[in-house]
């Protein structure tokens, strides 16, 4: 699988500029606070399905009323459309829940 461009994860950040990236440029990590317990878990949850549907799934990190979201393709050792897609994704469930 191609990776991403410098030119396409430098779009990718100034789009969704709180997705921090790593310094080989191979994963893209954001930290969501919510504000409940549950309201966490519920977006893992939801999170979890559009993980699913692309077969594609994020690390994630749960500490209490937040998420630590890490998204790389594994397999190409950096960032792929899959890795923009999902994180497309997570950027929609989140404007829903209002984050």
């Amino acid at each position: 699988m191609k990776t991403l461009s410098s030119k396409q994860i430098a779009a990718l950040q100034k789009k969704y500029p709180d997705w921090k990236l790593n310094k080989p440029e191979t994963k893209l990590t954001a930290t969501l606070k919510f504000q409940k317990h549950v309201e966490a878990l519920v977006f893992l949850a939801r999170l979890t399905v559009h993980a699913e549907v692309l077969n594609h799934h994020p690390d994630v990190l749960y500490s209490y009323k937040q998420l630590k979201i890490t998204t790389t393709t594994h397999d190409a050792e950096g960032l792929t459309k899959l890795d923009k897609e999902l994180t497309e994704r997570i950027e929609h469930l989140r404007s829903q829940a209002g984050d």
